[in-house]
């Protein structure tokens, strides 16, 4: 099995809770798919949608799936957003990254990593998903 290094907890949630670098990953997976999928099903995401969503998943990452699917995101598209977190975190520069930030500096580590997976992916849903 492959060895996961994880660097210090350098961050806390909204809950006071520290993350970890795997945390972040997948919470910024999360609002990337989430969001790709609001743009696909709305032709557009509305702006308070998007902070919405971005104070849910700073929140924790279980507590805001929980609350994504009770809002009606599709299992697949919160699927395909943990993935995409996963992904991340086997990226070193990331785990960097990460490691130098000052603690509860979380928000400007998502900021940065949802601009990088914009820049580096085009994430699509099927029309088929979106029914």
């Amino acid at each position: 099995p492959k060895s996961r290094r994880s660097p210090p907890m350098a961050s806390t949630s909204k809950t006071g809770k520290s993350w970890t670098f795997e945390e972040a990953c997948t919470a910024a997976g999360l609002e990337v798919s989430v969001t790709r999928w609001w743009h696909r099903r709305a032709r557009r995401t509305p702006d308070p949608l998007e902070a919405w969503l971005r104070k849910v998943l700073l929140r924790g990452v279980g507590p805001g799936c929980s609350q994504l699917m009770r809002w009606g995101v599709p299992q697949h598209v919160l699927t395909s957003g943990g993935h995409l977190g996963q992904y991340l975190s086997d990226d070193p520069e990331l785990a960097r990254r990460f490691s130098e930030l000052r603690v509860g500096d979380q928000a400007s580590f998502m900021n940065y990593l949802v601009s990088k997976i914009n820049e580096c992916f085009d994430i699509r849903y099927h029309s088929s998903l979106y029914q």
